[in-house]
């Protein structure tokens, strides 16, 4: 008798078939019949990293009015969501799957954007890749797969294996598609509906893998066709707002149950949503404002909450770029890893403290008199903190009369934005432009040359003398004197001699197109900030742009609106971050959709 073919999971009929779907999916509208048929919409350029910029958005609306909220694209998983997603489902991580993955692009600071997480030919193969080698763990743990099952795959009974078979499609699929799938409640799904596609082609593979030369599966080959389909399966990687008509407003689709839970439990969690979430999708709990916040309430008082969304902070704030080791070692020897880390968790642990606390104020994050530091931080700052240890840190209270408060203060944010060997006054001017007041500087003309210090003069004075350039000064004067009034601070983040602190408090100072902002230090600087509206409006208008995983750009976006009464709300609030979030949750941009071509201006 002939052998059978080898069988790799490249199963090759499951591998062809989980490629066509997702190659189908590349348009942008996988499993969406009211999106158009054309090709991916394409992104449209805002003037600055958040999208709105510092000009009153609240003025562009009538906050009382029906609100038509922007079209929804498709959103495809974030590698992190997709990692975070199957450690959930699985109950444990995947060895080695994070290597198979994609990078995700960054779009306006941001790598959860629509507008480019598409599938393209290449990383498609890559999800199939993942796919199967998710299927392989399944396959070799027999714990695993109880967990996935709730039943006894490895029975010897044939009636009873294809029983827990199908309870396996069934309960994987509801978690990993964020829905019931069709043939569910059915006791014999029809051939044609989800479950019954899934079966027969489960059946078919394990027919096939029964005496193959070459099956690293075992007697499971047709449980790894199962969970390779499942994990490849556009269904999981995208994340459609298909939502159902409004009867009063033509042009307008509200999300149905399942495509809320699963917006929520991402927007809070990056990961899919839990059992509970699920039942109350079922049960139409969702359905209301008031049902979708006490669910989201209940999301945020979860662990996990505060995990996920640190992560908007370093995504805004671009907190990682700390990490990137651009500081010389010969200027500043005591410059290493271990230091960058330590200022890492300073920033992370004061965005904790004014994001994430009871009662927090998220506009003193610019004015804090507290923080936390090791022990080579507090050397750093010349303060005690006998608490504290290379490994350990400690609360810090910086005396009143200090340059140390808040986060233009820590060394993260001062080293980050520094060159390798001096502070950069360009590079902190552009951090509060464009990260804090979400204003967008152009970039320097072509062939402007590098401020090079000539013989016999300062850094200062060459400085000057480039923002003197007519190609050049109408940007430096929006930059430098953000810039110039963070001199104090060296390349380190370390407070200069008192002698150059009397120089640094000789040099102009202030914000332009800001009045009575003239400042001297962090502090100062930090106090004027956070009493801006621009500064409260950049932070709402940068969470509505993560939270949605799209632009809100220019007056015509219906999120324009949605931002503008989720900043009465923070206002309100007293600057919560929760109720931020909350308060987005509740909006029409997070509810609802529009459907391509109807006018998206706020009513």
């Amino acid at each position: 008798m002939r052998p059978r073919p080898s069988l790799h999971l490249r199963l090759i009929p499951l591998r062809a078939f989980a490629l066509a779907l997702l190659l189908a999916g590349c348009s942008g509208h996988i499993g969406d019949p009211h999106a158009p048929p054309s090709s991916p919409q394409a992104p449209a350029v805002p003037p600055a990293t958040s999208g709105i910029d510092g000009a009153d958005f609240a003025a562009r609306c009538k906050l009382d009015a029906p609100q038509t909220p922007a079209a929804a694209p498709p959103q495809r998983l974030t590698t992190r969501e997709y990692l975070a997603t199957v450690e959930q489902l699985l109950g444990r991580s995947v060895d080695g799957l994070a290597a198979l993955l994609p990078k995700d692009p960054l779009h306006h600071g941001y790598d959860n954007q629509s507008a480019k997480l598409s599938l393209t030919a290449s990383s498609a193969e890559s999800f199939v890749d993942a796919a199967e080698h998710i299927a392989k763990a399944v396959a070799a743990d027999a714990a695993l797969r109880a967990r996935l099952s709730g039943c006894d795959l490895d029975a010897s009974a044939a009636a009873a294996r294809q029983s827990c078979l199908q309870k396996l499609v069934i309960e994987l699929g509801r978690r990993a598609f964020r829905r019931p799938l069709a043939g569910a409640a059915d006791a014999v799904p029809d051939a044609e509906s989800e479950v019954g596609k899934l079966l027969a082609m489960a059946r078919a593979v394990g027919d096939r893998a029964a005496g193959a030369s070459d099956n690293p599966y075992g007697a499971h080959a047709d449980v790894a066709a199962v969970v390779a389909a499942i994990f490849a399966s556009p269904h999981f990687l995208v994340r459609v707002s298909a939502g159902h008509a409004l009867a009063d407003r033509p042009g307008v689709r509200a999300l149905d149950s399942y495509e809320l839970a699963a917006r929520l439990s991402y927007l809070v969690w990056g990961s899919t949503p839990d059992d509970a979430l699920l039942a109350a999708a079922a049960a139409g709990t969702l359905d209301s404002e008031a049902g979708l916040a006490a669910e989201a309430t209940r999301l945020l008082d979860d662990a996990r909450a505060q995990t996920h969304l640190h992560d908007f902070f370093h995504q805004w704030l671009a907190l990682g770029t700390v990490f990137k080791g651009n500081l010389d070692t010969s200027r500043f020897p005591e410059y290493s890893p271990a230091l960058q880390s330590a200022m890492y968790e300073e920033m992370r642990r004061l965005v904790a403290d004014h994001a994430f606390a009871p009662g927090a104020d998220l506009m003193a994050l610019f004015t804090a008199r507290r923080s936390h530091v090791n022990a080579a931080l507090a050397a750093l700052y010349g303060v005690a903190a006998p608490a504290a240890s290379p490994d350990a840190f400690a609360p810090v209270t910086f005396d009143a009369s200090s340059l140390r408060a808040g986060l233009l203060s820590t060394a993260g944010v001062l080293a980050m934005t520094s060159n390798p060997t001096e502070a950069s006054v360009v590079n902190r001017g552009l951090f509060v432009r464009e990260r804090l007041l979400c204003q967008d500087v152009p970039p320097p003309p072509p062939n402007v040359p590098d401020i090079d210090p000539r013989p016999d003069e300062s850094p200062g004075a060459a400085q000057d003398r480039h923002s003197s350039d007519p190609q050049c000064k109408g940007c430096h004067a929006l930059i430098d004197p953000i810039g110039n009034g963070l001199e104090a601070y060296d390349a380190l983040g370390k407070l200069r001699s008192d002698a150059a602190q009397h120089d640094a408090r000789a040099l102009a100072r202030h914000i332009a197109g800001i009045d009575d902002s003239s400042f001297f230090g962090a502090p100062e600087l930090g106090a004027i900030l956070s009493r801006r509206a621009e500064v409260r409006r950049c932070i709402v208008s940068n969470v509505v742009r993560w939270g949605l995983g799209r632009g809100i750009d220019g007056a015509a976006n219906g999120d324009v609106c949605a931002a503008a009464t989720i900043d009465a709300r923070f206002v309100q609030s007293k600057h919560s971050f929760r109720e931020l979030i909350i308060a987005l949750v509740s909006s029409a941009s997070f509810r609802e959709k529009r459907v391509d071509g109807v006018d998206a201006s706020c009513q």
